[in-house]
């Protein structure tokens, strides 16, 4: 997908859904689109990865979504250097 900077969340959100993508993204404004707007979307995975190299913050999300691959679709997941957290949308 295209990079999206500068354009409103909105947008980006409807974007991805309207490709059947799920949104990675490190922008905590997503969730509030997710739960409180309830924008419709395929899934948003946010990473929580403060002070880790670009190439420590890849492998984790790259396990994660090995790992997770079936769960991610309309879900919202928060991965940290921790835990991973998913929490499906209701249906």
């Amino acid at each position: 997908m295209e990079n999206y900077r500068g354009i409103p969340d909105e947008n980006v959100l409807t974007q991805a859904s309207a490709t059947q993508a799920i949104l990675l993204t490190s922008d905590k404004d997503f969730g509030a689109l997710s739960f409180r707007v309830r924008q419709p979307n395929c899934g948003i995975i946010l990473f929580r990865l403060p002070g880790l190299s670009s190439s420590e913050k890849g492998e984790i999300i790259l396990q994660a979504l090995k790992r997770y691959a079936g769960e991610l679709e309309n879900a919202f997941t928060v991965i940290t250097a921790q835990k991973i957290r998913i929490i499906k949308y209701n249906q």
